[in-house]
């Protein structure tokens, strides 16, 4: 009975650490994904902004 509880205890606290990896990979992916569509944001508002200072400076 001792070796059937520390056997199911062992497997237990591996899917416990299984399960708590695994949501701190899928919480890295979201911080990841949420700061690459932060800089290509970033980008689009540099790229619109430089059009419109070189369509000013056409302009004058």
């Amino acid at each position: 009975m001792f070796i059937y509880r520390l056997i199911t205890y062992g497997i237990t606290k591996r899917l416990e650490f299984n399960l708590f990896f695994s949501l701190r990979l899928l919480e890295a992916d979201r911080i990841y994904d949420n700061r690459i569509k932060n800089v290509e944001s970033f980008e689009k508002v540099n790229r619109i902004r430089l059009l419109n200072v070189t369509f000013s400076l056409f302009l004058r």
